[in-house]
């Protein structure tokens, strides 16, 4: 029988860093909920290495058999969100700071071009 999912035990850091959206660069899509498929293509692993995830409660989701014996799952993107930050070696604010400090090696129209396009893509996302 499976597992009831739990989410990881994350640091302050790292819960601070998913509340913060930084993890989410990872995923391609915004569904709520993603097919099994979904998963193993974001985690680059099999199938049967996200349906183990899923057994082991390491993911959560919803299990149903419409046809056939064997469930399927449909994983919450929050689990996996969850999971790239517990499996994460990194903090993803060193990015910042290693942009930050290629800025610095830029003149004044290089700069101005880079603020610019940053200002478009912060209007893309409010």
């Amino acid at each position: 029988m499976p597992k009831t999912y739990s989410p990881p035990a994350l640091s302050a850091r790292q819960r601070d860093a998913v509340e913060a959206g930084e993890y989410d660069f990872l995923i391609p899509t915004r569904k709520p909920l993603m097919r099994t498929d979904e998963v193993a293509q974001v985690l680059h692993r099999s199938l049967d290495f996200v349906r183990a995830l899923v057994g082991e409660g390491r993911l959560e989701a919803h299990r149903d058999s419409a046809k056939g014996d064997r469930a399927t799952n449909i994983i919450t993107r929050r689990s996996v969100v969850l999971y790239l930050a517990e499996t994460s070696d990194y903090d993803p604010a060193y990015m910042i700071m290693r942009v930050e400090a290629v800025l610095k090696t830029f003149k004044a129209p290089a700069l101005d071009r880079i603020i610019a396009f940053a200002n478009r893509q912060k209007n893309l996302l409010t």
